[in-house]
This record gives structure tokens, sequence and C-alpha cells, in this order.
């Protein structure tokens, strides 16, 4: 980037992006502090040769290591507090919320957020387990929706297994073929997006409902994401159960 001529700050900013999805995979700090420095091992020796002026090659990479580990430091800072300051809104939504239509309308909300998706739906099973019911959506893609949230899709058993667990699903017209559409309880999703997180609201290994993230673009979930979303939806079910 810097060969091309672009400003130094375009490459800050590249290294914030991978620094926050470096913490998202779960890699530590340390490990990737040690790659850095094998990669400052294999191309060193070259720029400290007395014709390519290695001095002052050597100073600016000694500064623009400085740079990249500070921000580095910063992306994971900012991950980190990113998903204290959701747990702590999932806690204060608890002790607020003054029915289970508004505690359920308020977690989504907070999970769209973190999640940074365009749509969110947030469906339960009725007592018989024969039908999934919306019980709060945010914000409204479709006019075809209609405008209140009550809505029900018949809970087929083979797809109420598979929505079970985690899933990360690509939709639009090039994916029909991997029957993901039929896991999207959003019937305008199949047309609208192009890819959905879905994760069970799930307690004593009973699936109680289920919350579906939607997004524009394909946008597949990393390991902190999903961890981060299933310990919210496990929080949100007890919460409801109360």
């Amino acid at each position: 980037m810097l060969r091309q001529g672009q400003p130094l700050v375009k490459f800050i900013e590249q290294v914030e992006y991978n620094g926050r999805r470096l913490a998202k995979l779960n890699l530590p700090p340390s490990a990737v502090l040690r790659a850095l420095k094998e990669y400052d091992r294999s191309w060193i020796a070259s720029l400290e040769r007395p014709a390519s002026g290695g001095g002052s090659f050597r100073w600016v990479r000694e500064q623009l290591h400085f740079c990249v580990t500070l921000t580095l430091n910063n992306a994971y800072y900012r991950v980190r507090e990113a998903e204290t300051q959701s747990f702590y809104e999932q806690f204060r939504i608890e002790l607020e919320a003054r029915n289970l239509e508004e505690l359920l309308h308020r977690f989504l909300k907070s999970l769209i957020e973190v999640s940074r998706a365009d749509a969110g739906r947030l469906y339960m099973l009725n007592e018989e387990e024969s039908a999934w019911v919306r019980k709060a959506r945010l914000p409204q893609v479709a006019a075809s929706e209609g405008s209140g949230a009550e809505f029900s899709i018949t809970a087929l058993p083979g797809i109420r297994k598979k929505l079970a667990r985690p899933q990360y699903l690509l939709l639009g017209p090039d994916n029909r073929s991997r029957n993901c559409a039929s896991l999207v309880l959003e019937p305008a999703w199949a047309n609208d997006l192009r890819s959905c997180w879905s994760i069970p609201l799930a307690t004593g290994g009973r699936t109680a409902g289920v919350m579906q993230f939607g997004f524009r673009k394909e946008y597949e979930w990393l390991p902190r994401e999903r961890e981060l979303l299933a310990a919210s939806a496990e929080r949100c079910l007890m919460a409801a159960q109360k």
C-alpha cells in the first residue's frame, strides 16, 4: 500500500480492521506479534546491506512496527470492550424491561447493533411446538411483511432440528441450490438479503426459539462473534422465562 503511494493512515486503518478480525478469531495478541517478528527476520537482512541505506530503513521499520503493535493492541481492546458493553446492556435490559415483549425487542436490538446486522428477527416456538411465532423484528425490510410483529410459520420437524444449532446461511438466487432459504424463517429475506446468522434459544437440550440476523452482503461470522451470540441467546431465554 505504501509503495503504491497510499497514505500511512490507510495502512493503519487496514491494520485496525484486520486486528479486529484476528481478535474475533480468538488468536492471542502474543501469537500475532510473534508472526510479525518472524516476518521481520525474513526481510531485515536485505534491508541492512550497506548499499541499501540499511540504517534509514531500519529506523523506518522500527517506527512502523511500533505503530502496528499499538494499532493491534487498540483493535483487540475495542473488540473486548464491545463485548463487555454488550453483556452490560443485556443486564440492564433484564432489570428495566417491563414486560416480555419489551424484553425480547430490546435484546434483539442490542444484538443487531453488536453484530452490525441489517435486520434481525426473534421467533419462539408455540406451546405445541408446531409453529414459530415472531416476537420481535428490526427493522422492517420489506413492505410485504406487514406492520405487526405477530407472524407464524409452521415448524417442520426437519427444519426445527437444523435450527437447534448455530447456522451460517448464504442467501440469494445463486445459493438456492444449497437449500438454505428453508432455514430462514422470514420469507422476504431469501430475495432481499445475502447471508444470515441463525442462533437457537435453547435450554436443557430443548429449543424454545431462534434469533436470526440478516446481512445485505456475504458476511461469515467469526468464532468470537458466534460465541457472544450463543451466550446472549442463552441469557435472553433465561430472562424471558423469568
